[in-house]
């Protein structure tokens, strides 16, 4: 117990910016994996439209 108390000071600050680079890329992924969902969800609803639109005619 005293000894990782002892630790802790010494650690805390490396284990804080590992969790906030960690959480930061973890944002960042899921920011991208959502953008590119959203992307390839538009861009096929635009090719559905264009392919209906060029059936149409």
């Amino acid at each position: 117990m005293l000894d990782q108390s002892g630790h802790l000071p010494s650690e805390s600050p490396k284990v804080s910016f590992s969790t906030k680079l960690f959480v930061g890329l973890f944002i960042l992924l899921l920011l991208f994996i959502i953008g590119s969902i959203i992307g390839l969800l538009l861009i096929r609803n635009f090719l559905s439209k264009s392919k209906k639109s060029s059936s149409q005619v």
